[in-house]
């Protein structure tokens, strides 16, 4: 089992996966075939789902890519998921310029099917 985090901004555009799986190392053979740039973490053995300590290493791949700063700042919607509200990723993501807008799941559903067209337009 693995868990993806995807990253898309209104326009389309994407920042490469992370994938997280269900290991307690990281094998070269489980990114084969991945996206160029793609993030590969492991949880644990027991679990591949998205723990604080992951998305914090989220929100710093997502600063990589985008460039993120308190001058030029970003928007993060996701679900209401626990990992998203840690002390840790709060204050690191105040310092880097991010809004993150937590939604309960049916509700992010619902902006991303009226909010745009699978070609990027609104």
């Amino acid at each position: 089992m693995i868990t993806v985090c995807m990253i898309i901004n209104s326009v389309g555009n994407t920042v490469p996966p992370v994938f997280i799986s269900l290991r307690a190392r990281l094998h070269d053979s489980l990114m084969f075939g991945a996206p160029p740039g793609s993030l590969g973490l492991v949880n644990s053995p027991q679990s591949s789902w998205i723990i604080g300590p992951l998305f914090l290493k989220v929100l710093e791949y997502v600063k990589k890519h985008t460039r993120s700063s308190k001058e030029d700042r970003i928007i993060l919607l996701m679900d209401n998921h626990a990992s998203n509200c840690t002390l840790d990723s709060i204050l690191y993501a105040r310092e880097n310029g991010y809004h993150i807008s937590n939604f309960s799941s049916p509700l992010l559903s619902s902006i991303t099917a009226t909010g745009c067209r699978s070609d990027g337009t609104i």
